[in-house]
């Protein structure tokens, strides 16, 4: 909730739980949303499953909303969500760590600087893996990430530039020293 400190939201599980919120408010359009939270706020060990969303812009399994305050989210899994496994939406210095996110639009869609992204698991995106919408270079860490095939690894831009497709064009930028994948 709004301006929560040291909250914890530990363990739960949100199963094909949601629609678009344009028609439908309630659960909302994420599994789970942390909107403005206060300092100290962390997700752990949850589980998202098949969050929807016909227009593949929200239906994100987990959303950091509004934040000016760092949050962890650590050991949390998203499958089958329409929009991203996690969606960092002006929350900058977010720390993302040891996720599994698995059949979901975006692995995981970035609009702040400052994340920590490191030792997550990203397959069967249908998208790409990371929408990083021109924030890459501001993030603090992008590394020893593991990507699936099939789609880009990162898209840095709303339009077809910046699009790496390898973990050798992320390493040529310093990014994704240790990470693994096509």
């Amino acid at each position: 909730s709004i301006g929560s400190s040291f909250g914890l939201l530990e363990r739960n599980a949100a199963r094909f739980g949601g629609y678009y919120s344009e028609t439908m408010q309630i659960p909302g359009s994420s599994s789970f949303n942390l909107y403005q939270p206060g300092p100290g706020c962390k997700a752990t060990d949850n589980v998202a499953v098949g969050h929807v969303d016909p227009t593949q812009i929200d239906g994100n399994g987990f959303i950091v909303d509004l934040s000016s305050n760092p949050v962890t989210l650590r050991g949390n899994v998203a499958s089958g969500c329409a929009g991203a496994g996690i969606c960092l939406t002006q929350s900058a210095g977010c720390t993302v760590e040891g996720n599994e996110l698995l059949d979901c639009g975006r692995a995981i869609k970035i609009a702040a600087n400052g994340g920590t992204i490191t030792g997550n698991v990203f397959s069967g995106s249908r998208i790409e893996h990371v929408h990083t919408a021109g924030f890459l270079a501001g993030q603090a860490a992008l590394d020893r990430n593991t990507y699936g095939t099939g789609v880009p690894l990162v898209h840095d831009s709303y339009d077809s530039s910046r699009i790496y497709i390898s973990v050798a064009q992320l390493r040529s930028l310093g990014r994704e020293l240790e990470g693994t994948g096509p």
